[in-house]
């Protein structure tokens, strides 16, 4: 666990402790604890070497953006030119993207998102997990306000909570939020718990693009509560616990599609 001054909380005589990645903004200092929450880092690439970051983020983006250009697609994902036109190339040699007269866009957004779902490692960074009583969407708000108060885009709320605010199906049985920076959850008397029977969620992710930028989160009503990427709402919905998982997953893919041709784009 984080707290808001950077300490790892570690439990006393642990067998083996891996912190696999510490947020640049902050220092780590691991220290003892009596009832820590459980730590994991979160789900990392099966390959070695770097993550290609600004790719997935590339593909995020075009997925709401379609026939932008080059110099488009660099300020949304927040890289240098160069290193868009090196990864619009990788995605061309794979037929997820092509160039057109009117920019570049997917091939098939469907075959896209499928791409983005199946090659996508995880947000990386430092997971912790925690129990509470109150409702799930009242969970969130309530870590909201902690992070938020600090840093208002500091915060995002993804999996079962998002998704029901976005494409409504089942009700939200876990939050899932990501933060910029740790916070003891403790505070608001979360209770320390493994990952299977914990109600919510909360990561210091090291991927970048998960954040929703500018002038895209307008789409999606969020309630009152900032939202994740809508790929990435996705993807935490589809690793969600209960059986109708993948039901409330496609109902966040169906949303992605109309929005899609709601723009005027062929799906």
């Amino acid at each position: 666990m984080l707290t808001e001054a950077g300490v790892a909380l570690i439990p006393r005589g642990a067998d083996r402790v891996e912190l696999s990645y510490a947020d640049a903004r902050a220092t780590l200092t691991v220290v003892a604890s009596p009832t820590p929450p459980q730590v994991e880092a979160a789900e990392r690439p099966a390959k070695r070497g770097p993550v290609p970051w600004g790719t997935f983020t590339l593909l995020r983006r075009m997925v709401q953006r379609p026939y932008a250009t080059q110099q488009e697609l660099a300020v949304l994902v927040g890289v240098s030119q160069p290193r868009v036109s090196q990864a619009l190339r990788t995605l061309a040699d794979q037929d997820v993207v092509q160039r057109t007269s009117s920019g570049w866009t997917l091939r098939n957004l469907d075959e896209a998102i499928r791409w983005w779902l199946e090659n996508y490692p995880g947000p990386g960074g430092i997971s912790t997990y925690w129990y509470g009583l109150a409702p799930a969407v009242e969970q969130a708000r309530t870590v909201v306000e902690m992070v938020a108060a600090p840093d208002p885009h500091g915060v995002a709320v993804s999996g079962d909570v998002a998704a029901d605010i976005i494409a409504p199906w089942r009700a939200p049985t876990r939050a899932i939020l990501y933060a910029s920076t740790g916070v003891n959850l403790a505070d608001e008397g979360f209770i320390p718990a493994g990952a299977e029977e914990a109600t919510l969620e909360f990561t210091v992710p090291r991927d970048p693009g998960l954040w929703q930028p500018s002038g895209m989160a307008e789409r999606f009503i969020p309630d009152g509560l900032p939202l994740a990427d809508p790929i990435q709402i996705l993807w935490d919905v589809r690793r969600s616990p209960g059986s109708d998982s993948e039901d409330a997953a496609q109902r966040v893919w169906d949303l992605l599609r109309r929005d899609h041709r709601d723009r005027g784009y062929a799906a």
